[in-house]
């Protein structure tokens, strides 16, 4: 198996089932049935049952709530080479599964349709690393997360701290091996959910928490300000 698609959900099955509908069709225009398995990781309390067959391997499993134990419980089965942490009310555009095969990247990403995050040379590397971590938008080497251990349980939604876990990943990746290249493989649909000043500034303090245990105060500093001028305190996406 080349890519392991996994999506943990909670209390959006309407979304959820438009978002495997859009993986459906890039299995079919690709012809990539063989190749793409898809894990479904429900919170709800009642668990997703699909309507219709798809092209693809699928499974369902039931997880307690956190998005990040729900990734790691599926990150524990998966068999592709590859694994891609969807959300559920992603919807996805395109992706070049031969571009990811070919250039055997521990990392590679995807460009974010409503907020397309160009590499910005001269102004740091880990700076872009910063701005591409959403975690429908890059796609990682499944052995080099299992030996990192995974998603940080403490971080994303349903924990403690209730976002910061994608970042978290980017920067630990880069730690383990510096990630260079920022060239996009594929686009992914991602529209915001506009909440209130409080929830966008428990974003910030996440993400603040995610870069000061990564020891990176000044990227916290510059984080905030875009993070400010990104959402205007109206647009977060979670």
């Amino acid at each position: 198996m080349i890519l392991s698609i996994i999506i943990a959900s909670l209390d959006r099955h309407n979304d959820l089932s438009v978002c495997l509908d859009s993986i459906d069709h890039l299995v079919v225009a690709r012809k990539l049935q063989k190749i793409i398995e898809v894990y479904v990781v429900d919170q709800s309390q009642i668990t997703f049952k699909p309507i219709k067959d798809y092209n693809f391997k699928f499974f369902v499993l039931a997880s307690e709530k956190g998005a990040s134990r729900a990734r790691n419980k599926a990150l524990k089965e998966c068999s592709g080479k590859y694994v891609w942490f969807v959300d559920d009310d992603a919807i996805i555009i395109d992706l070049d599964l031969e571009a990811l095969i070919s250039q055997s990247k521990h990392v590679s990403f995807l460009n974010w349709k409503e907020r397309p995050i160009m590499y910005l040379p001269g102004v740091g590397r880990r700076i872009n690393l910063v701005r591409k971590s959403g975690a429908p938008f890059f796609i990682i080497d499944t052995q080099m997360l299992r030996k990192l251990g995974g998603f940080d349980e403490r971080l994303g939604p349903g924990a403690e701290i209730p976002a910061g876990e994608d970042l978290d990943i980017i920067l630990r990746l880069d730690n383990e091996k510096k990630i260079c290249d920022f060239n996009t493989l594929g686009s992914v649909s991602h529209h915001y959910v506009e909440h209130n000043m409080i929830k966008s500034l428990s974003y910030v303090r996440s993400r603040g928490i995610v870069l000061k245990k990564n020891k990176e105060i000044l990227l916290f500093i510059l984080d905030v300000l875009y993070s400010f001028r990104r959402f205007n305190l109206n647009g977060l996406r979670r």
